[in-house]
């Protein structure tokens, strides 16, 4: 019995130690890209040719919007291309519209998907090779960009000469518990990437953020191209691994006056949206990382709440004070990150929802030997095979 409470309290100083470390590190992350608001960079005399790229994909609800508001940008010389990939809704008659009334908007609508390709990446492709801007936007079907967002975005860009850069925006959710999902998630991926050495240009870290990933063609057509993508879940990821490995000048910013996106509307569709690709970007398509992983967080997770109820004072003292650095944590990450504070301060048990979209994804993808992604099934020995990123 002594050695199972030495265990227990050893276990609880252990994970409470990794707790605080994890405090550090995230927070670093989170403080380590500027905002393009608290940048006063000069407009340059002239601005670069601009192709913004949109794939999408039964985006009926979100595309019109989005697609205004990139339209309606003062930014001069702007090229606008919207990619309707096999919709089965009212995606593809929203974008004719839309191009009927703006002279600056092209079409590109893919009925069919060749073997060996995932949705998006392709629909990328497509639409980059038709694209005659110097700079190239791949954005979402789905974000909100306010007044003049890409002039400003683009003077920054040149103003820190940059080849590359991914912005992050407003995200905005419904409800406490969607708040607090969405916080841990974002923890969870601030801990995965090292964000203060990506402006570095002799650092091998690299960061993209689909919402908003624009980049210098010239440097872009060094690389190997959506082809090396073909089957990559996190293309804007793969990207920015491309364009890093070819020397580009790369920064991430917070762009939350210019950019704004309602990410996946609840925590229900949430959960449902990181089901479909959790086992490839957390376990690598490995089921016994998928399973594993979740509990390993639980463990790690649970580690300081033993330790209240140590017999050794010095432990519970420990555990304690460990809880209670989450609330200076989670105040100056939610204050980096203009979240709300009362969800956030439950970041740390927003993870599990995540956790187990993970464990649902790994599920899923045993029993059926893959995922299906936009209507399509993917063997997981072939998304194994063509995987480019790995956090």
């Amino acid at each position: 019995m002594d050695y199972f409470v030495y265990l227990i309290s050893g276990y609880s100083v252990f994970t409470g130690i990794l707790w605080l470390i994890a405090y550090w590190f995230v927070l670093r992350q989170i403080y380590a890209p500027p905002k393009i608001s608290q940048i006063n960079a000069p407009e340059p005399s002239s601005f670069p040719s601009l192709s913004v790229l949109v794939p999408a994909c039964n985006e009926a609800d979100t595309i019109r919007p989005a697609l205004q508001s990139i339209l309606e940008q003062d930014y001069p010389n702007l090229e606008v291309i919207a990619i309707n990939d096999r919709s089965t809704d009212q995606t593809g008659k929203i974008i004719d519209q839309l191009a009927a009334q703006f002279d600056n908007l092209s079409t590109v609508h893919i009925e069919d998907l060749p073997d060996g390709w995932l949705g998006k990446t392709h629909a990328l492709k497509k639409g980059y090779e038709i694209s005659k801007g110097d700079w190239v936007l791949a954005t979402d079907a789905d974000v909100c960009y306010k007044k003049s967002a890409l002039r400003t975005i683009m003077a920054v860009a040149i103003y820190h000469d940059r080849d590359h850069i991914s912005c992050i925006p407003k995200m905005n959710n419904n409800g406490f518990l969607h708040e607090a999902a969405f916080d841990g998630f974002a923890s969870l991926l601030f801990s995965q990437r090292n964000l203060e050495g990506v402006p570095d240009p002799d650092s091998d870290d690299y960061f993209g953020f689909g919402a908003f990933n624009m980049f210098r063609r010239a440097v872009f057509d060094q690389t190997k191209g959506f082809e090396w993508l073909r089957m990559e879940v996190t293309d804007d990821m793969g990207i920015a691994r491309m364009l890093r490995n070819h020397g580009a000048k790369q920064g991430v910013y917070y762009a939350f006056n210019q950019l704004e996106l309602e990410w996946y509307g609840s925590l229900g569709k949430m959960i449902k949206g990181l089901e479909k690709n959790s086992i490839g970007i957390v376990a690598h398509y490995n089921y016994w990382k998928g399973f594993s992983i979740p509990i390993i967080w639980l463990l790690f997770l649970m580690g300081p709440l033993f330790g209240l109820f140590s017999p050794f004072i010095v432990v519970q003292v420990f555990a304690a004070g460990v809880i209670i650095a989450a609330l200076p944590f989670n105040s100056m990450a939610s204050y980096k990150l203009e979240r709300p504070l009362f969800p956030f301060l439950f970041s740390v048990l927003g993870v599990l929802f995540p956790m187990y979209a993970l464990i649902l994804s790994t599920f899923t993808c045993l029993k059926r030997g893959g995922i299906t992604w936009r209507g399509t099934f993917y063997p997981v020995e072939e998304l194994r095979e063509m995987q480019r990123v790995r956090f």
